[in-house]
């Protein structure tokens, strides 16, 4: 029985020390796997940083080059509006030098229109109605436009140089309102 006893005293020390040796070994290796742990997680997050920077340059490199596209877009656009505004100014410039002389050309033909109405109207009604009008029917003897002549033919060639007066003031009107129209 001593024996026993003591083997059994022996296997309870052992069953003592073993679990002993365990509980100390598993707390070192828990310590070292959370110092070990610990390490990769602060690896880890350095490396998670250096990614980021990453990303952020690699996302700063890109956004520079997208704006410096932009910008080279914008001043080539800006290039091509200021090419186009010159050339419409230009164009303006010409309409209204045209718009000009068609509107002198306009009050020129509305006078003569109404000088040929009255000088028309003092042909048609004789004598006793050219006293509003003998002003205008003389300034036109002087410049050839209106022949003083007397009896029958005279109110004939009076006609036919009113009919030629009328026929060149519609052509010049004519000409005013084509170059009026642009196309």
């Amino acid at each position: 029985h001593e024996r026993y006893d003591r083997l059994e005293s022996i296997l309870g020390s052992l069953n003592h020390k073993t679990r002993g040796l365990l509980l100390h070994e598993r707390h070192e290796f828990l310590a070292a796997y959370k110092a070990h742990t610990y390490v990769v997680q602060s690896e880890l997050a350095e490396l998670r940083s250096r990614v980021d920077e990453e990303k952020s340059s690699r996302q700063r490199e890109e956004k520079l080059a997208q704006l410096k596209a932009d910008c080279d877009w914008f001043r080539s656009e800006s290039i091509r509006l200021d090419d186009t505004t010159l050339d419409l100014r230009a164009q303006l410039r010409r309409l209204s030098e045209r718009l000009e002389i068609a509107q002198n050309d306009r009050s020129w033909l509305l006078q003569e229109l109404k000088r040929l109405k009255t000088r028309s109207y003092a042909i048609r009604f004789g004598k006793s109605h050219r006293d509003d009008t003998c002003e205008t029917i003389d300034a036109d003897v002087q410049h050839g436009l209106l022949c003083p002549a007397k009896g029958p033919q005279s109110q004939a060639s009076r006609q036919e140089g009113l009919r030629y007066s009328l026929r060149k003031t519609k052509l010049q009107i004519n000409t005013s309102r084509s170059l009026l129209s642009p196309w």
